[in-house]
């Protein structure tokens, strides 16, 4: 749907790849839209316990060897506190989720001409 202009979550997503994918629904036409979570310290825990729930019973199911179940349980696991990280932000939700991505941006040091430049013109 093109025209989908407001998501709104009450619960946490199983994972931050899921938790964009389901924002992006809002506004892929190119036009304004908003994206809402709603989340609180008390719901956390039983979006928590509700995912890992869910996980333990996807993983229980899956035509894999044991080892390899643990594996999955572990990394399903990763996921869900990965995104309750991203939600406990309390700075810019957008700059949280592209440091998940791409890792916390490295502030770069100025260019030389750019010292040259400031060393300059700060001696009056």
């Amino acid at each position: 749907m093109p025209n989908v202009r407001l998501v709104i979550h009450w619960q946490q997503s199983a994972s931050v790849e899921n938790q964009l994918q389901e924002f992006g629904r809002a506004g892929r036409d190119g036009k304004p839209s908003v994206a809402v979570m709603f989340h609180s310290g008390s719901s956390v825990g039983r979006d928590i316990s509700r995912l890992r729930f869910m996980a333990e019973k996807t993983v229980e199911t899956a035509q894999v060897l044991a080892l390899d179940r643990e594996q999955m349980l572990e990394q399903r696991h990763h996921q869900i506190d990965q995104v309750s990280e991203v939600m406990r932000t309390r700075s810019c939700m957008r700059t949280a989720i592209s440091e998940y991505f791409q890792g916390p941006k490295i502030a770069r040091r100025p260019s030389l001409s750019v010292r040259v430049l400031d060393w300059a013109f700060s001696r009056g």
